[in-house]
């Protein structure tokens, strides 16, 4: 559930902590009882729950922890309980017909102010391109068998930088010259990443390298979780806003507040990553900052 915590992390940081400034959660039926026509979906929602939704209402699974399972509905028509609705609105994935069990006892938000896709979206945004980019990363460490005929060896596809690479001979460590290639032909290196090397002889060698964070990393950075989601819910702001969180005197004054809002999250956020990382820049057991 590592995910779900960077997307609740998210909502916590979009949302208010009074009364009534989250989303209304409405649950659907054990067996919800899917069915498609074309782009319309059928579905039944747990017994008086139908009396609570409208035509317009944007239903949003609440706890998928994946963009692709995380479904969007726009409501068409309530009637006692059953749902018709517009399927894969906000661009996520179709919920499949033939009673497929895909919104089995779900939860949904109710006119969430960012769909939990888009959360999912943001949050992978933050992780594949702005932490490896502004100097975050993971030291990891590995050992190779030298090939004393090519100097070559086959790395891991996880490698973005080796940062040191030593052999021990007898009592003594020494240093060996040591470059990466990355994206080569898969005939060179089945993972993409070769590594290049001069040894001093056969022993082992032992590599420190750098690698970009990844969903799962949190267990060991434990920070990672309030960066990646501050950032995350600066990109989703872009689009909207809680209310809470703005001046009420015009569409002026709301663009306004939705643009400070973003900015001044996405401020915190590169706050953040400089912080942490400059915290840890020296220690190979954690995340690290290049400031070239």
């Amino acid at each position: 559930m590592a995910r779900a915590d960077f997307a609740e992390r998210v909502r916590t940081i979009l949302y208010g902590t009074g009364l009534g400034e989250r989303p209304a959660i409405r649950r659907a039926a054990a067996n919800a009882n899917e069915a498609v026509t074309g782009s319309v979906l059928t579905f039944d929602m747990l017994a008086g729950e139908g009396a609570k939704l409208s035509a317009g209402d944007v239903l949003s699974v609440k706890d998928d922890t994946a963009a692709a399972t995380a479904f969007a509905v726009y409501v068409l028509s309530v009637s006692t309980d059953a749902v018709t609705a517009e399927n894969a609105t906000d661009g996520t994935a179709a919920v499949a017909g033939s009673d497929s069990g895909d919104l089995d006892s779900v939860l949904f938000e109710q006119n969430p102010l960012v769909t939990t896709y888009k959360i999912h979206q943001a949050i992978d945004t933050i992780i594949d391109t702005s932490l490896w980019s502004r100097g975050v990363y993971k030291y990891a460490v590995s050992t190779v068998t030298p090939n004393l005929a090519t100097g070559q060896t086959n790395l891991a596809g996880t490698e973005m930088k080796v940062v040191d690479a030593y052999q021990k001979i007898g009592s003594e460590i020494i240093s060996i010259p040591f470059s990466i290639k990355r994206n080569v032909h898969t005939t060179l290196a089945a993972s993409t990443v070769l590594g290049n090397y001069d040894p001093v002889d056969g022993s082992t060698i032992y590599l420190t390298s750098v690698a970009k964070m990844a969903i799962g990393d949190e267990t060991t950075y434990p920070a990672m979780i309030e960066i990646v989601a501050t950032g995350a819910a600066a990109l989703c702001l872009g689009s909207t806003v809680s209310e809470t969180q703005l001046e009420r005197t015009g569409k002026d004054n709301q663009q306004r507040g939705q643009r400070d809002v973003s900015q001044s999250l996405w401020r915190d956020f590169l706050t953040l990553t400089a912080n942490y990382s400059a915290e840890l820049a020296e220690d190979r057991s954690g995340i690290r900052v290049d400031r070239g």
